[in-house]
């Protein structure tokens, strides 16, 4: 970078500050999760659905690897049960229970892809929860594990019967959450509490170690924390309830829920017209007593009397209303395991006569084998609700121990804290420190019953409890806002900086412009306002901080004169949505798009009269939007261009690209003008209609950077004679394959003083490794950029058989998902 450009840079700017983002090639991806009236409770609706999922035949039965034959009927039905709530704005959340040992991660993912593309629903919206009884089938050996038969012994027939069963159980599954979804009604939600006894720590002191015995000085967690749904008149509808305590006073052969199964018999015998749903606690550590014995079915039945006791005491007293919006986040956290067995250690443990032990280390020697390496960390599964500011709601992956749950209580914000386990993904145990510290079975010697290596690191604790503070911080609001501060550039024009804090922002973000079938945001985003909500939820999943959307023109101007109110309408529930969920907008507008939309008096109208409809639709947008510190900026037009020097044009819009015309002339005919005359005074004009309104947020221009493709080309919008009242630069590239020092020698053409975002980029016409090279490269020069989501998360193309274009836009949300943080926290 020469003195002149870094002279440029440093020179203080007097044109308005405003906010910044990330602008694509098509469009903008909206982001929020809505929110609702102070008093909240006429804004919800919910749905619930039930349905029996105990199995039809004899099944080998999970949770004691003791067992030595199938089951032999039933003491009641197993279920699985589902809560859909739909908040005021239209966000939803999905509450999945089963009376099963756990969720298969692969149910899980292929879960996520299937409500996603039939029920627009992200996967952060999608709670799935097991009670972890030991009296149901065994789910975990199905044909997705890599391992096989690991643990029960189970004969080939045996193993197809359990694959068997989950595909079918997934399916269902699915058929229950949209059960639920139709069912949303009006609804009034409600938390409160209560305790109940029977669950004691059964990790007893002894002079060999911890033994698996009551130890009534251990730590335990009595509370029955409550969720009721009353419909409008106040009549139960559901109640989702909880407690924190293995489900293991059986141990017999026949299937039952346990003492969960009994509480929720009972619950909803009290209450017919209810349907009673349980969530388990942190009881990794905690066991009902007395359990098995001579009477063990009494013992359950007295524990689920407990605990139904306890819930409707709960419904007694008055509950705190809950209140909407409805925040939710998911994410993952690495977690370490200790060093591993050596193979010597494992040849050893191979030869033992414990023929846990042996599998176990037959395992490893398999994966050692295969990979050269055995694995060191697992991916741990964390999830946050936040139903407004009345409730928080942790799910945790695992046998979480209870040490978890009391921490997590006593540090998080709120008024009420309910933290769960045995959530989205059951594969073994989660220690706490002190329990890594005591060792025994849930320290680490419980891992032989699984095909993991070993023990956690002892960082295990402090990862996931500081996943389940960002997850909260992100689900956070601050009077009615998601913590967004407006966006300005900085004083030296160097990049952006955050008006309250001063900390400097960097855009990290997607273009919104289509969906897979090609439908721009107008198309669908009122008959399908819940598709919104789930892709902006998966944006934000991706680690992007802005959306560009962009609106057409005719869809925002009913007449030459007269703006589209419902259009402005569902703009502003846009920007609400992006407030609440803490995403900026890059709203590029006077879109052509589908040219089918194109009235035909826009069309015949001359330069100046185009020049006026123009102008009201952007004092029509600013008006609307110029209170929200979620707008990042305002793009006064995605690629405009002007007529050549010495030819009269004759159509508005250039050329179709993929079926969609994203570039447009600003004039048919320079009429003697100079090229920087024209545009100066288009976007002077622009840019005043804007001011009229909002003085506040950044304005710019999204402009092909024709120095990548003549590299003696000048930039037009952004020289000195036109670019005086533009806030930032916006440039669109797509390198070329082998071309990437060519791409960042172009994109230095575009430093000017300015804060320079990167508004469209993609391996369109390269590879993922030179796209990288490029932002790496682009790093000292750019403040932003802005890649592309379609509508089609991750783990929806996970799922499905991938064509070529397919496969790089997967691998490349992958990549982009991963390198976020890292653009983010660059200075």
């Amino acid at each position: 970078m020469d003195a002149r450009i870094m002279k440029t840079r440093k020179r203080r700017r007097k044109s308005y500050c405003r906010l910044v983002v990330l602008v694509g090639l098509s469009c903008l991806a909206i982001v929020s999760v809505p929110c609702a009236r102070a008093g909240g409770q006429a804004g919800w609706k919910a749905g619930v659905a039930s349905m029996a999922i105990t199995p039809n035949e004899p099944m080998w039965m999970a949770g004691y690897a003791a067992r030595d034959k199938p089951s032999e009927g039933k003491v009641h039905d197993l279920h699985a049960k589902a809560l859909a709530l739909e908040d005021e704005r239209g966000a939803r959340l999905v509450i999945v229970t089963v009376d099963l040992i756990g969720i298969p991660r692969p149910t899980r993912h292929w879960l996520e892809a299937q409500v996603r593309q039939r029920y627009e629903l992200g996967p952060e919206a999608l709670l799935l929860s097991a009670s972890h009884t030991h009296c149901g089938p065994v789910v975990r050996e199905t044909r997705y594990s890599i391992y096989g038969n690991t643990l029960y012994g189970l004969s080939p027939e045996q193993i197809q019967e359990s694959n068997q069963y989950v595909d079918d159980l997934q399916r269902r599954l699915l058929e229950l959450i949209g059960q639920a979804i139709e069912n949303l009604s009006p609804a009034k939600l409600g938390y409160t509490h209560a305790r109940a006894g029977f669950a004691m720590n059964r990790r007893l002191p002894s002079e060999s170690g911890f033994r698996n015995s009551p130890n009534p000085d251990g730590p335990v967690d009595h509370d029955v924390p409550v969720l009721r749904i009353d419909d409008p008149e106040g009549e139960l509808r559901a109640v989702l309830f909880g407690y924190a305590c293995h489900n293991t006073t059986l141990s017999f052969y026949q299937f039952c829920g346990d003492y969960a199964g009994f509480a929720q018999q009972y619950v909803q015998e009290a209450h017919p017209e209810a349907v009673a749903m349980f969530i388990a606690g942190c009881g990794g550590d905690q066991n009902p007593y007395p359990r098995r014995g001579p009477e063990p079915l009494e013992y359950c039945m007295q524990h689920g009397r407990a605990l139904a006791n306890g819930v409707e005491t709960a419904l007694t007293v008055k509950a705190k209303p809950v209140t909407g919006p409805i925040h939710a986040a998911l994410d993952t956290v690495t977690l370490d395991f200790a060093e591993p067995p050596g193979r010597e250690q494992l040849d050893e443990r191979a030869r033992s006569k414990n023929k846990y032990e042996r599998r176990h280390a037959e395992v490893l020697l398999k994966e050692l084998d295969e990979t050269g390496a055995i694995r060191k960390t697992y991916p741990y599964l964390v999830q946050v609700v936040r139903l407004g500011g009345d409730l928080t709601m942790v799910a945790l992956a695992g046998e979480v121990v209870v040490d978890y749950s009391l921490r997590l209580k006593s540090e998080l914000p709120g008024p009420a804290v309910w933290v769960a386990a045995y959530c989205n993904d059951v594969f073994g145990y989660i220690p706490s420190v002190r329990v890594l510290r005591e060792g025994g079975y849930e320290a680490g010697d419980a891992m032989r019953y699984t095909e993991l290596p070993g023990p956690f690191a002892a960082s295990v604790e402090e990862r996931i409890v500081t996943k389940v503070h960002e997850l909260v911080d992100k689900t956070s609001t601050k009077k009615g806002e998601a913590g967004l501060e407006w966006i300005r550039p900085g004083e030296d024009g160097s990049g952006f900086v955050c008006v309250g804090s001063g900390a400097e922002f960097r855009a990290w973000g997607v273009n919104y412009d289509h969906d897979t079938p090609g439908r721009l945001l107008e198309d669908y985003w009122r008959q399908e306002w819940p598709t919104i909500v789930a892709d902006f939820h998966e944006i934000r999943a991706l680690g992007a901080n802005v959306v560009r959307i962009h609106l057409q023109t005719a869809k925002f101007m009913k007449t030459p004169k007269e703006p589209n109110k419902v259009s402005l309408e569902q703009l502003a529930r846009l920007v609400e949505l992006a407030e609440r969920t803490g995403l900026y907008l890059d709203i590029t507008g006077l879109g052509c798009y589908h040219k089918k939309d194109v009235p035909a008096w826009y069309d015949a109208m001359d330069e100046a009269a185009r020049w006026d409809v123009q102008a009201r639709f952007w004092g029509a947008v600013a008006k609307t939007c110029a209170g929200s510190p979620a707008i990042f900026c305002y793009d006064l037009m995605n690629e405009p261009i002007l007529a050549g020097a010495k030819k009269v044009e004759t159509e508005w819009l250039a050329g179709e690209f993929g079926g969609k015309h994203f570039v447009q002339r600003i004039t048919l005919d320079l009429k003697g003008r100079t090229r920087e005359q024209v545009a100066k005074a288009w976007v002077d004009r622009l840019v005043g209609a804007i001011r009229e309104h909002d003085d506040r947020h950044m304005i710019t221009v999204g402009v092909i950077p024709w120095a990548h493709v003549w590299p003696k080309a000048k930039p037009l919008f952004y020289s000195e004679q036109v670019g005086e009242n533009l806030d930032f630069v916006s440039v669109h590239f797509y390198p070329k394959k082998g071309q990437v020092e060519k791409a960042l020698a172009a994109l230095a053409v575009y430093e000017v003083g300015k804060p320079l975002v990167v508004e469209e980029m993609f391996p369109l016409s390269c590879g993922i490794e030179e796209l990288e090279a490029f932002i790496d490269g682009s790093a000292t020069i750019a403040d932003g950029w802005i890649s592309f989501y379609w509508g089609k998360s991750i783990a929806e193309y996970a799922g499905q058989d991938l064509d070529l274009a397919g496969a790089i836009t997967k691998n490349w949300l992958e990549h982009f998902r991963a390198k976020a943080p890292v653009m983010l926290a660059r200075k």
